[in-house]
């Protein structure tokens, strides 16, 4: 076909001049989609490290709460476990003078007062510690109210050293605990010592819990970005 005939006919003209609108509208469509498809990519990526920086941010806060009631609850313990020691060092000198002649005498109670700090209504705040340090508090509540439980009966019912309490831990009456032969209640100062011995211990352990050096928290997430967030 003769090329002067595209030159001169107004169809053929109006037919290239519509395949030349259409291919490059269809280019311009692309650069756009292309150019939107690249502004969600790096708008995704920029909320996904403003949320990644967030969690960060709100993990450090945690951190230093933990660390500032870590630090305040150490210094209620440590209070606390001078008092009980006090007290265990009384009770440790009444049994050995009951041992030694079998005296009778009122049992010495120091009436010692948990921290309100450590009572169950600040579970929430003990979450902030870890589980050890959680564990560690409720054996101190449970041998806290053993003890109050002791210092109670002392103080109704002037208990001496050669009684026994009501709640009295019971004993094997033979010579080994396999021996079927019945069972008897601890002397009352025997169980006593004991209280106070165990709620020293756990006072201890949650005392060493509290100041022992604390590593920061791997992060779950990023764990390469830790430094650059």
């Amino acid at each position: 076909m003769d090329p002067q005939f595209f030159a001169t006919d107004p169809l053929a003209l109006a037919t290239i001049e519509g395949a030349r609108i259409t291919a490059e509208a269809t280019a311009r469509s692309a650069w756009v989609q292309a150019g939107a498809a690249l502004g969600a990519i790096v708008a995704g990526a920029l909320a996904y490290f403003g949320a990644v920086r967030q969690v960060r941010l709100q993990e450090r806060a945690h951190e230093v709460r933990a660390v500032a009631y870590r630090f305040r609850l150490s210094k209620i313990v440590e209070e606390y476990l001078a008092q009980v020691a006090a007290a265990v060092s009384v009770a440790k000198q009444q049994l050995s003078n009951f041992k030694a002649d079998r005296g009778s005498v009122g049992i010495t109670s120091f009436r010692v007062t948990r921290p309100q700090t450590l009572h169950d209504e600040n579970w929430e705040v003990h979450a902030l510690l870890g589980r050890r340090a959680v564990v560690l508090i409720l054996i101190v509540d449970d041998a806290s109210r053993r003890l109050a439980e002791l210092d109670r009966e002392i103080g109704e019912d002037s208990v001496r050293t050669d009684a026994h309490f009501k709640a009295a831990t019971l004993k094997p009456t033979g010579e080994s605990a396999s021996e079927d032969d019945g069972y008897r209640p601890a002397k009352a100062i025997v169980d006593y010592v004991q209280a106070l011995d165990r709620l020293q211990r756990a006072l201890a352990d949650l005392q060493q819990e509290l100041t022992r050096p604390q590593g920061r928290s791997w992060h779950p997430l990023l764990p390469w970005m830790r430094g650059r967030i």
